[in-house]
């Protein structure tokens, strides 16, 4: 009887600790930054496999670099993490906005041959747009009539997503052509961890908040540290992160935020920082 209490009460405990937290990320999403900037944020929480949270997550919005999550989950599925090529980008992309390419990048030989699974590394840890860009070409086969963006459409149908409500114009995040939901990029990563040969190089291939990549300056000190794995999106007006993390519970949880129409980078990195804060506590 007394345990059987013991964990009625734990119970409610954390459904009060739970709502409490999302009402203080709620707060945040309708405070400040909503008032000249559009969010869209989805949690799922892997274990209890639910929605935990969301705000506007069906909003179609520029993912920017999370876009390479995407590129990355769909050159697992289709074409394995051994699979070898030599990187080969023909022209900048359909769309593609220069000056937002980023300069942090690990430079790489034209010549060389990489393996998928070597590729996604600088990829997504550094957010290389022309390692992106090669990948996404190598989509394209001659096996395949989908085409590149055709290939990432058939994954996001796999994973649940409506399609209708997405726009593919590349596999870096660059172009303004891009468009896609909170809630398709969640269910691509729902889609990943449960396929475990994607999950596992995906997973490693994330930026560490307080570690490395592009990650490595944000969130130190904090219970996000170390603990989220995440993809990082910027280019003008847009702020992107999804990834993965562990709730205080013990459950595995992924997550998507886009801050859209924001005047500077460093707002919405702020505000994404502070909502991974409070999910990690």
């Amino acid at each position: 009887m007394m345990r059987k209490l013991f964990i009625l009460m734990s119970s409610v405990l954390l459904v009060s600790c739970s709502s409490s937290r999302f009402g203080a990320v709620n707060r945040l999403c309708k405070g400040n930054i909503s008032k000249t900037s559009q969010t869209g944020i989805c949690v799922y929480d892997l274990d209890r496999k639910k929605v935990v949270y969301e705000y506007n997550a069906d909003h179609r919005m520029r993912p920017a670099s999370c876009m390479k999550v995407l590129t990355a989950i769909a050159s697992l599925q289709y074409l394995g993490s051994e699979y070898i090529y030599t990187p080969h980008v023909d022209n900048k992309g359909w769309g593609w906005c220069w000056d937002d390419v980023e300069t942090n990048t690990v430079p790489w030989e034209a010549s060389q041959q990489y393996t998928v699974g070597s590729a996604i590394v600088p990829m997504l840890k550094n957010s290389d747009n022309m390692m992106a860009e090669s990948i996404f070409h190598q989509l394209s086969s001659p096996y395949s009539r989908a085409g590149s963006a055709g290939r990432i459409n058939i994954m996001l149908n796999a994973a649940g997503v409506d399609t209708m409500h997405c726009k593919i114009a590349d596999g870096s995040g660059l172009s303004l052509y891009n468009y896609v939901t909170p809630r398709a990029l969640v269910k691509a990563l729902i889609y990943a961890h449960n396929n475990d040969e994607i999950y596992k190089k995906l997973y490693a291939a994330l930026p560490v908040a307080g570690v490395d990549g592009t990650l490595r300056k944000r969130m130190k000190g904090t219970p996000a540290a170390k603990n989220v794995h995440a993809k990082t999106g910027t280019v003008t007006g847009v702020v992107s992160l999804a990834g993965y993390y562990r709730a205080s519970n013990g459950h595995n949880m992924c997550f998507s935020i886009i801050n859209q129409g924001i005047h500077t980078s460093g707002v919405g990195r702020n505000f994404q920082d502070s909502i991974c804060v409070l999910l990690c506590k």
